[in-house]
């Protein structure tokens, strides 16, 4: 009984999060950084597997628009646009289309790896797009909680 059982002063507002507020500008400028840099491991990384395996995964896209798309959405500041769910899914074309175009370098001409990727190829990067813009991209009402 020894406790008072007045609350304590009075809260006062702050600033809250929202992740429906659309990034600020500087934000902006470090998804697109994210998103360059984060195009560029996956590249290297879709060009090492390649290599190290002898054949081109398609799976692989999925993987890096994953991580693309969640670390655009990290430099955001947690915040969601169609501006940066179109760069993520961009930065995840533009990945996979490096990692492939990294294959037809001259000094791997006579290495055992099969260069040929089927029409299947273009839907799984289309995939891993997807991916990409749904990490990063606006949120619907009913997805928000």
């Amino acid at each position: 009984m020894g406790k008072s059982l007045t609350p304590g002063p009075p809260l006062t507002p702050g600033d809250e999060f929202c992740k429906c507020e659309p990034p600020t500008g500087w934000e902006n400028i470090k998804a697109v950084a994210a998103a360059l840099g984060t195009a560029a491991v996956g590249a290297a990384a879709q060009f090492g597997v390649t290599l190290a395996t002898g054949r081109v995964w398609d799976i692989s896209t999925i993987a890096i628009g994953g991580l693309v798309g969640w670390l655009v959405h990290q430099a955001a500041g947690r915040h969601r646009s169609v501006l940066i769910g179109a760069v993520a899914a961009g930065a995840t074309a533009l990945a996979c289309g490096a990692g492939y175009g990294l294959l037809w370098l001259p000094s791997l001409h006579r290495a055992a790896v099969a260069q040929a990727v089927g029409w299947f190829y273009l839907p799984m990067v289309a995939l891993g797009g997807f991916v990409a813009y749904r990490l990063a991209g606006p949120i619907t009402s009913s997805e928000s909680l």
